[in-house]
């Protein structure tokens, strides 16, 4: 904070010494008169910050520091939540795929003698698990008996 208010009065004693006319000569500024073929065209710089637009600028800078430290203890408070949280719930003892597998296994446990050979090893495990005595379950119903 105490940063803020000596950039703050660096700022200002800096501009106030460099109050003065400026010129525009061409597409250029300057703080001295331009060449005597150019155009030029004196400007009207803005006077220094008084102390009242000080003191504001002070104030403003005060309250986005304190904002900002609440901020931030708000956000530290949400992450250690949710690290409590994250403790609390059980871990999964099976793989993270079971449940996508399981979602739809009768498509996923059918196909050709060309398909299956493409299948992977988890898959491959996870249908001779889910359908041990048949590896293709549905196949069984379209079959003509002899």
């Amino acid at each position: 904070m105490l940063r803020w208010g000596v950039l703050w009065g660096v700022m200002a004693a800096a501009s106030a010494g460099y109050a003065g006319e400026v010129y525009r000569c061409g597409t250029t500024y300057q703080d001295h008169p331009c060449s005597p073929r150019s155009t030029q065209t004196p400007m009207e710089l803005a006077s220094a910050p008084s102390e009242r637009d000080r003191a504001q600028a002070a104030q403003r800078v005060e309250q986005e520091a304190r904002l900002a430290r609440q901020l931030a203890q708000e956000r530290e408070r949400r992450e250690a939540e949710q690290r409590a949280q994250a403790q609390k719930q059980p871990v999964a003892l099976s793989s993270p795929h079971a449940s996508t597998l399981e979602d739809n296994d009768y498509t996923r446990c059918t196909g050709t003698k060309e398909q299956r050979k493409r299948w992977s090893e988890r898959k491959r495990e996870y249908c001779a698990t889910r359908y041990p005595e048949d590896p293709l379950p549905h196949k069984r119903r379209w079959r003509h008996r002899d």
